[in-house]
């Protein structure tokens, strides 16, 4: 059967997986349930404007995957969720050597904003990044190295946001992977 990636994979009903599972382990949990998750509040940075507030964000997470150790590009991935109130913001935040994805589940139209920080600066600053309004269904990633924000500025309605954080490793990108 063909595969949406070039590598092996791995077939569980209409599931594919773009790695063999570890040969340590294996993929015991396939689902992860709301219910279970913990819901915890993200930290407010020093900096917020008057007019921004104080309302937070709150993530969960479901799933922490660590795969194959010899893997050359990629260590793992964890999966959740992001829940903003009305108004509320997730402050700034770098990723590091990750590659994040994002699916907009909720919200009001347009009001959801994720904002970039500009390459030529050192840290995240407001008037210098890059803005997008989303709505229900929109997607969006945020590249390694990159610092992003996200702002809901509906009055009533909360955005729901699932995540995904790809852990890479140390040499991922570097070129020498065996093709």
């Amino acid at each position: 059967s063909s595969s949406f990636c070039d590598t092996p994979t791995i077939e569980c009903s209409a599931l594919q997986y773009c790695a063999p599972p570890p040969r340590h382990s294996t993929f015991a949990e396939v689902v992860a349930y709301a219910a279970d998750m913990v819901e915890m509040q993200m930290p407010i940075q020093v900096g917020r404007t008057k007019s921004e507030g104080l309302v937070s964000s709150f993530a969960s997470s479901g799933f922490d995957v660590k795969l194959d150790p010899t893997s050359k590009s990629l260590e793992g991935f964890i999966m959740g969720s992001l829940r903003l109130p009305p108004k509320g913001i997730k402050d700034p935040d770098t990723v590091g050597q990750c590659l994040q994805t994002y699916t907009v589940c909720s919200c009001q139209p347009e009001t959801l904003e994720l904002a970039f920080r500009d390459p030529r600066d050192e840290k995240f600053r407001k008037k210098t990044a890059t803005r997008f309004l989303l709505s229900p269904g929109d997607l969006f990633c945020v590249p390694p190295y990159s610092s992003y924000r996200l702002q809901n500025h509906s009055p009533t309605m909360e955005c729901i946001i699932t995540w995904t954080v790809v852990k890479l490793t140390d040499d991922a990108g570097s070129g020498d992977e065996d093709m």
